[in-house]
């Protein structure tokens, strides 16, 4: 396909080819004997660089269209490639989500806690403004576990979240 710099020599070349006729013109005029003879002169470049205007309005009509194809399937792909980021970032925000997110309780896992910890920290360096941790520890769970099996063990943990969730003790995972 045509580049920029390719259409500026082609129109480079092609006024050079104009230039070229009309001084070959103005030179056989000067030798003409006649006023016949002058007027075939005329007439024949004329049809030579008329044929030639045509043959470039021809050639840029179809460099013309080429491009407008090539734009619009530019364009297409950028659409597709826009809605590909915009759902890549949904998945990831899922995704994130679901690090995040004990799948057992719903509530916010160690990682979340790491990551907001962190975040307070920050903020109490930056406004020297005092923040709480409360840091649970439900003793001898392992004998749940082992005395009634892991699904009682699972559905203690669901309801210790629960109730800490409801008391507003326990963060809700975002």
């Amino acid at each position: 396909y045509l580049t920029l710099s390719d259409g500026h020599k082609v129109n480079a070349t092609f006024q050079n080819f104009l230039e070229i006729n009309i001084e070959e013109l103005k030179g056989n005029i000067d030798f003409s004997k006649t006023l016949e003879e002058m007027r075939n002169e005329v007439v024949q470049k004329l049809n030579i660089i008329t044929n030639a205007i045509q043959e470039k309005k021809q050639n840029d009509l179809v460099v013309q269209r080429t491009s407008e194809k090539k734009i619009a399937a530019m364009q297409q792909n950028i659409g597709k490639m826009k809605k590909g980021i915009i759902l890549a970032n949904k998945k990831a925000k899922i995704l994130e989500g679901e690090l995040n997110v004990d799948p057992l309780t719903g509530a916010n896992n160690r990682r979340a806690y790491d990551r907001r910890l962190n975040e307070e920290m920050e903020r109490y360096i930056r406004y020297q403004r005092p923040f709480s941790l409360i840091i649970l520890d439900i003793d001898h769970f392992k004998k749940v576990n082992d005395t009634y099996g892991h699904a009682i063990g699972d559905k203690c943990l669901k309801e210790i979240i629960g109730k800490l969730l409801e008391q507003g003790a326990v963060p809700e995972s975002r």
